[in-house]
């Protein structure tokens, strides 16, 4: 069981190195295959309430969350917390806690940073 959980963890890295480096396919891969209102992620930025939360839990809205990714000319996305809640011979489900930076151009040629926190 060691060796699937580093395995899952290694999964669940790659997604935040696939969204920097906008490799928008694999990342999109590893929510394959995704389960109407099951798998999916919940992104909330900061101000936000619980109820202005997004909900991301369908293909088309997975893919085009990542594929927006390129609009931003630096990303860091920071893995914190990771909790494997169920692990079968070839499946697994986890609640996966990340902090996404995104550099955001300014029409004045300045940059700000927007956070996203990402379950």
């Amino acid at each position: 069981m060691n060796n699937d959980l580093e395995s899952i963890k290694k999964v669940i890295y790659n997604y935040a190195t696939f969204a920097d480096n906008r490799q928008t396919q694999d990342q999109y891969d590893l929510f394959l295959p995704i389960n109407e209102g099951g798998m999916g992620m919940s992104v909330k930025y900061p101000g936000m309430t619980d109820d202005q939360i997004e909900h991301h839990n369908t293909a088309d809205a997975l893919y085009a969350d990542f594929d927006q990714l390129h609009n931003y000319p630096t990303t860091f996305h920071f893995v914190g917390q990771v909790d494997v809640k169920e692990l079968s011979d070839n499946s697994a489900t986890a609640l996966v806690y990340t902090i996404a930076h995104h550099v955001v151009p300014q029409d004045d040629g300045s940059q700000k940073l927007m956070l996203a926190y990402i379950k």
